[in-house]
């Protein structure tokens, strides 16, 4: 049918070709309606023509009618062909939607990433995306994609099972290509038609291969960062916060991982430290990398050093977006560097301070380290010896330091005290030196340690002190008065002199095995222990004892001792015998009570009775006077006669002091009574205190007491200003006798303490062989005590 059309359409003329294609240009709906009216209006007059024939009706009639039925075709015609022409835009918009809809999607399938297909039942490729095509390179449609054989049948099963379970399907499909093993992750499904049946299999595979290597490097990143033995710690920049720590970070910092999370990354660090540690992780965010050191704060407030290698990471704009930091407890460190510092510091400090010249060679003699004076000795204008070799500086070593050396390497070591050096100039000084060898780590020989000085001055020093010893050996050797060092730890004599070997009689030998108590013929062992502490701690005393000679008798001692705890602690003692000072100060004492009994009789018998004669004679004024009525001149005689009458009463009373009552009859006791009672008219209230039992007293002895106790009263009534004065004498049993007055005044100050009057004291006290204490403080009173020791009397 359509060949012999063709042939119809074959024949016609152009006329009809051309009308037929201009019919066929005109718009579908056009001519439709054409048709349509055409038909309309031949079956209109056919209408009328039957109508006519048949019912046989007027021509005007039949005109009419034709007319009205041609003009409703017209207007029918017109309103179908403007909804025609409405549907068929319509119909176009209707199609140009689905050719825009059918674009986009296969816009959006070749713009996935996933490779998506359907294949149908035989296996052959029905639709590819461009990332289907990339995946399986070499595939078209209606053919297979190009594999192995083993790996074509495993996509075939896969393929089957989808297809028979009518079902969806996940799996993973491994593909080996020019580019080597690809991972696959596919989703499959059934492929239906319009009537529900099977028609083929549609896929959607993603090439996981990168995926599944990073998920495997996260995994290994994720174990690392939980099992570091060292902090690391991720923190978002924009908020400056942790997001992330691993629990070794944490529990450096005394908290649980999860109370991290979340914190400010400035709270670890100190608070004085946040305002530069946020300036320097800005510059960090722009550097990128950084490495430093600083301290973190514990939990609980400590602190330890840390080193921090942090690193920044970027968005695809180039912002910073993560922090990942590295974090070290550098504090093992920090200790042991600072006392590696400080241990090279003090050697470098002891070597270069060392008041020797001192240097430190490797085994290849160049220089390590040196002191201050090494470099000025032996430098020759250096200013750097450091890596120099030593032989390089002194070609001209002598032989014997080049052996000196050698040996101190093979491990010896060499010293000399003092070895003689001639001087180019000629000059002769002495050395001492030492070559000292110094180890490794290992232990082994790692140089030597050369140290020389100059000890001329000190050696020449030693000479002179020695000959200086000598001298004053041979003075204390030649002096008159006797010598002692004493070991103050034992109380024993060291060192004593030819005077006091032959004042004491005793042998050189014998002298230097006794202690000092063993001599001492005055104070008993508890005494000298309390005189040698008062010693140490005064460092000084000057004393008189007496000493007790190796026949037996003793002899008085003045005694200056000095004492050093540096000097080794000894005490050097000077000790005079004062034999003839004694003598003569007793005979100077008794030369002075006998002048001052005389005194006291011329006073008592000569001014006296002359005192006496004026009181009568005046009495005897006044007596005139007022029986002549002059009352005034009366009044001025009695007071006359009143001023006389004192007068002869202290002239008594002086002449009662200088030749006091005589106490080898009356006794000491009385004698001191008297003179307390004659006291007690001097401004203060003074009281005798007397011992039930006193021992007898020789003469000389009781006058020196109350001597004694007459000018420590006077002294007390005079400078003192005391309201109460006790004069004591109690025996103590053993034929001796203490006498002790007591003030409660101002005390002794510093010019009464070197007084005339306390000299006196000390003269008498030595003169009868006593023992003299006298103790004032200032605002608490006096007490002079005096003992005299009654079966110890000097003989």
């Amino acid at each position: 049918m359509r060949d012999s059309a063709s042939c119809c359409r074959g024949k016609q003329s152009p006329i009809m070709m051309n009308a037929h294609l201009r019919w066929q240009a005109l718009p579908r709906s056009l001519r439709t309606i054409l048709i349509y009216a055409l038909a309309s209006a031949l079956f209109i007059a056919a209408m009328v023509l039957v109508d006519a024939y048949l019912v046989g009706a007027p021509l005007p009639g039949r005109a009419r009618r034709l007319g009205e039925s041609l003009a409703f075709v017209a207007i029918s015609a017109v309103l179908l062909h403007r909804l025609l022409r409405q549907r068929d835009a319509e119909l176009r918009a209707a199609m140009q939607a689905r050719a825009q809809v059918q674009q986009l999607f296969e816009q959006v399938l070749d713009g996935a990433s996933d490779a998506i297909y359907a294949k149908d039942l035989e296996g052959r490729y029905l639709l590819l995306n461009r990332a289907a095509q990339r995946v399986a390179a070499g595939a078209t449609r209606d053919a297979e994609l190009p594999a192995s054989a083993a790996q074509l049948a495993d996509i075939r099963a896969h393929d089957r099972q989808v297809l028979e379970q009518r079902r969806t399907v996940r799996s993973d499909e491994t593909i080996r290509g020019a580019d080597g093993e690809r991972v696959f992750e596919v989703v499959k499904g059934p492929l239906l038609g319009a009537d529900g049946e099977v028609r083929g299999v549609f896929g959607i595979s993603r090439d996981v291969t990168e995926a599944r290597r990073d998920a495997e490097r996260l995994r290994l990143w994720a174990e690392s960062f939980e099992h570091a033995g060292f902090g690391l710690a991720i923190s978002d920049v924009p908020s400056n916060t942790f997001v992330a720590v691993n629990p070794a970070f944490a529990q450096q910092r005394g908290w649980r991982v999860d109370e991290l999370s979340g914190r400010p990354v400035l709270s670890v660090f100190p608070p004085e430290r946040a305002e530069q540690m946020a300036a320097m992780l800005v510059g960090l965010d722009a550097s990128g990398h950084g490495v430093f050191e600083s301290e973190h704060v514990r939990r609980d407030g400590s602190r330890f050093a840390v080193q921090l290698d942090i690193t920044v990471l970027r968005d695809a704009h180039g912002r910073a977006v993560n922090r990942i930091a590295y974090a070290i407890d550098i504090s093992a460190r920090r200790s042991a560097e600072a006392r590696l510092v400080q241990s090279q510091l003090q050697l470098r400090t002891f070597v270069a301070t060392a008041p020797v010249a001192m240097a430190m060679f490797d085994r290849d003699m160049r220089y390590l380290a040196y002191s201050d004076r090494w470099l000025a000795e032996y430098g020759r204008g250096h200013a750097e010896l450091g890596g120099l070799s030593h032989y390089a500086l002194h070609p001209d070593l002598p032989a014997a330091w080049v052996d000196a050396h050698r040996r101190g390497l093979s491990g010896e070591t060499l010293r000399r005290d003092a070895d003689p050096w001639t001087q180019a100039d000629g000059t002769r000084r002495w050395i001492r030196w030492a070559v000292v060898p110094w180890h490794d780590v290992d232990g082994g020989i790692g140089g030597i340690i050369v140290s020389t000085e100059d000890v001329t001055e000190s050696k020449t020093s030693r000479d002179a002190i020695a000959e200086r010893e000598a001298r004053y050996r041979a003075a204390i050797e030649s002096a008159a008065d006797g010598f002692w060092m004493i070991d103050m730890d034992r109380g024993q004599l060291r060192d004593v002199n030819d005077a006091y070997v032959r004042a004491s009689g005793y042998g050189r030998e014998q002298l230097l095995r006794m202690t000092v108590a063993e001599l001492e013929a005055t104070e008993d062992l508890g005494e000298v222990a309390a005189h040698v502490a008062r010693v140490r701690r005064d460092g000084h005393d000057s004393f008189l004892t007496r000493h007790r000679r190796r026949d037996g008798s003793t002899w008085p001692v003045e005694v200056h001792v000095g004492y050093r705890a540096e000097a080794g602690g000894y005490a050097y003692a000077f000790l005079r015998d004062i034999s003839d000072r004694l003598a003569l100060e007793q005979r100077i004492v008794d030369a002075g009570s006998a002048e001052q009994e005389r005194l006291g009789r011329e006073i008592h018998d000569s001014i006296g009775q002359q005192l006496s004669a004026l009181g009568m004679l005046a009495r005897s004024l006044q007596q005139r006077l007022a029986r002549g009525g002059d009352a005034a001149e009366a009044e001025a005689a009695g007071e006359l006669v009143r001023l006389l009458q004192r007068v002869l009463r202290e002239a008594r009373q002086l002449a009662r002091g200088l030749a006091p009552l005589d106490i080898a009859a009356h006794g000491l006791g009385d004698a001191l009574t008297l003179l307390v009672h004659s006291a007690n008219g001097g401004g203060a209230e003074c009281r005798a205190d007397l011992g039930d039992e006193l021992p007898e007293l020789p003469p000389p002895v009781a006058l020196h007491l109350y001597r004694m106790a007459q000018e420590a009263l006077h002294n007390a009534l005079r400078h003192a200003r005391a309201r109460h004065i006790v004069v004591a004498l109690h025996g103590d049993g053993d034929g001796g006798v203490t006498l002790s007055v007591r003030d409660d005044g101002r005390g002794l100050g510093g010019a009464a303490r070197g007084g005339i009057g306390l000299s006196t004291l000390a003269y008498r006290a030595r003169a009868i062989g006593a023992q003299l204490r006298i103790d004032g403080q200032r605002g608490r009173g006096t007490v002079v005590e005096c003992h005299w020791p009654g079966a110890r009397q000097p003989g």
